[in-house]
Protein backbone atom coordinates (compact mmCIF):
# COMPACT_ATOMS: atom_id res chain seq x y z
CA UNK A 1 0.00 0.00 0.00
CA UNK A 2 1.21 3.48 -0.51
CA UNK A 3 1.97 5.88 2.43
CA UNK A 4 -0.70 8.60 0.82
CA UNK A 5 -3.33 5.60 1.27
CA UNK A 6 -2.21 4.79 4.51
CA UNK A 7 -2.86 8.54 5.53
CA UNK A 8 -6.25 8.74 4.10
CA UNK A 9 -7.24 5.66 5.85
CA UNK A 10 -5.77 7.12 9.37
CA UNK A 11 -7.40 10.28 8.45
CA UNK A 12 -10.85 8.84 8.20
CA UNK A 13 -12.68 8.05 11.57
CA UNK A 14 -14.01 4.45 12.18
CA UNK A 15 -17.69 5.16 12.70
CA UNK A 16 -18.58 8.52 10.52
CA UNK A 17 -22.20 9.49 10.19
CA UNK A 18 -22.25 13.04 8.38
CA UNK A 19 -26.02 13.65 9.03
CA UNK A 20 -26.21 13.16 12.84
CA UNK A 21 -23.53 12.61 14.90
CA UNK A 22 -26.38 11.63 17.83
CA UNK A 23 -28.58 9.81 15.89
CA UNK A 24 -29.21 5.96 16.74
CA UNK A 25 -29.58 5.40 13.10
CA UNK A 26 -26.75 3.70 10.99
CA UNK A 27 -24.22 5.05 9.53
CA UNK A 28 -25.02 4.29 5.99
CA UNK A 29 -28.09 5.22 4.47
CA UNK A 30 -30.73 2.20 4.01
CA UNK A 31 -33.52 2.56 1.60
CA UNK A 32 -37.10 0.82 2.49
CA UNK A 33 -38.47 -1.72 -0.12
CA UNK A 34 -41.54 -2.11 -0.74
CA UNK A 35 -42.59 -4.72 1.60
CA UNK A 36 -41.05 -2.89 4.74
CA UNK A 37 -43.51 -0.47 3.37
CA UNK A 38 -46.38 -2.13 2.75
CA UNK A 39 -46.07 -3.38 6.65
CA UNK A 40 -45.43 -0.41 7.65
CA UNK A 41 -48.82 1.16 6.55
CA UNK A 42 -50.28 -1.99 7.88
CA UNK A 43 -49.07 -2.16 10.96
CA UNK A 44 -49.91 1.39 11.52
CA UNK A 45 -53.64 1.12 10.36
CA UNK A 46 -53.57 -2.07 13.08
CA UNK A 47 -52.69 0.59 15.32
CA UNK A 48 -54.42 3.30 14.42
CA UNK A 49 -57.12 3.56 17.09
CA UNK A 50 -54.02 3.97 19.69
CA UNK A 51 -52.30 6.73 17.05
CA UNK A 52 -55.82 8.41 17.41
CA UNK A 53 -56.92 8.06 20.74
CA UNK A 54 -53.15 9.11 22.00
CA UNK A 55 -52.05 12.63 21.45
CA UNK A 56 -48.46 11.26 22.85
CA UNK A 57 -47.62 8.21 20.94
CA UNK A 58 -44.00 7.80 21.07
CA UNK A 59 -45.48 4.09 22.78
CA UNK A 60 -47.51 3.37 19.86
CA UNK A 61 -44.60 4.04 17.47
CA UNK A 62 -41.89 1.78 19.79
CA UNK A 63 -44.58 -0.96 19.47
CA UNK A 64 -45.03 -0.38 15.53
CA UNK A 65 -41.17 -0.29 15.60
CA UNK A 66 -40.25 -3.35 17.11
CA UNK A 67 -43.21 -5.57 15.63
CA UNK A 68 -41.91 -4.00 11.85
CA UNK A 69 -38.37 -5.31 13.14
CA UNK A 70 -39.95 -8.89 13.90
CA UNK A 71 -41.60 -9.19 10.74
CA UNK A 72 -38.94 -7.97 7.85
CA UNK A 73 -35.44 -8.83 7.98
CA UNK A 74 -33.97 -5.73 8.82
CA UNK A 75 -33.91 -3.43 12.19
CA UNK A 76 -35.91 -0.16 12.25
CA UNK A 77 -35.64 2.28 14.96
CA UNK A 78 -38.76 4.54 15.90
CA UNK A 79 -37.06 8.01 14.34
CA UNK A 80 -36.67 5.83 10.77
CA UNK A 81 -40.03 4.55 11.16
CA UNK A 82 -41.72 8.36 12.25
CA UNK A 83 -40.13 9.77 9.40
CA UNK A 84 -41.14 7.72 6.69
CA UNK A 85 -44.27 8.21 7.93
CA UNK A 86 -44.07 11.54 7.70
CA UNK A 87 -42.28 11.52 4.06
CA UNK A 88 -44.94 9.24 2.74
CA UNK A 89 -47.92 11.63 3.99
CA UNK A 90 -45.79 14.36 2.53
CA UNK A 91 -46.13 12.20 -0.50
CA UNK A 92 -49.73 11.65 -0.48
CA UNK A 93 -50.46 15.71 -0.06
CA UNK A 94 -48.61 16.45 -3.32
CA UNK A 95 -50.33 14.15 -4.62
CA UNK A 96 -53.74 15.60 -3.89
CA UNK A 97 -52.63 19.01 -4.50
CA UNK A 98 -51.89 18.02 -8.23
CA UNK A 99 -54.78 18.69 -10.23
CA UNK A 100 -53.16 17.54 -13.40
CA UNK A 101 -53.12 13.93 -12.44
CA UNK A 102 -55.15 11.27 -12.71
CA UNK A 103 -56.49 9.12 -9.80
CA UNK A 104 -54.96 5.81 -11.58
CA UNK A 105 -51.62 8.23 -12.00
CA UNK A 106 -51.79 8.98 -8.56
CA UNK A 107 -52.30 5.34 -7.83
CA UNK A 108 -49.20 4.42 -10.15
CA UNK A 109 -47.01 7.18 -8.37
CA UNK A 110 -47.73 6.09 -5.04
CA UNK A 111 -49.61 2.60 -3.93
CA UNK A 112 -50.87 3.82 -0.59
CA UNK A 113 -52.62 6.79 -1.79
CA UNK A 114 -56.40 4.97 -1.15
CA UNK A 115 -54.79 4.32 1.88
CA UNK A 116 -53.95 7.71 2.97
CA UNK A 117 -56.88 8.99 2.04
CA UNK A 118 -58.89 6.62 4.24
CA UNK A 119 -56.86 7.93 7.20
CA UNK A 120 -57.26 11.29 6.10
CA UNK A 121 -61.22 11.11 5.57
CA UNK A 122 -61.65 9.03 9.11
CA UNK A 123 -59.03 11.32 11.13
CA UNK A 124 -61.26 14.32 10.06
CA UNK A 125 -64.50 12.42 11.75
CA UNK A 126 -62.15 12.75 15.08
CA UNK A 127 -61.59 16.42 14.57
CA UNK A 128 -63.96 18.57 17.23
CA UNK A 129 -66.47 20.30 14.82
CA UNK A 130 -66.71 24.51 15.43
CA UNK A 131 -70.21 25.87 15.19
CA UNK A 132 -70.87 28.90 12.99
CA UNK A 133 -71.43 30.70 16.51
CA UNK A 134 -68.16 30.70 17.62
CA UNK A 135 -66.83 32.29 14.44
CA UNK A 136 -68.87 35.52 15.18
Amino acid sequence: MHRTQQQQQQQQPAHHRPYDVLSPAPASRTFWNHYETGLLVRLWLELEAQFVANKRNAGVWAHLAQRLTEQSARHRTVRECRIKWKNMWAKHRDLVNALHMSHDAKLREFPYFEDFLAIRQRSSLHLPHQSSAQHQ
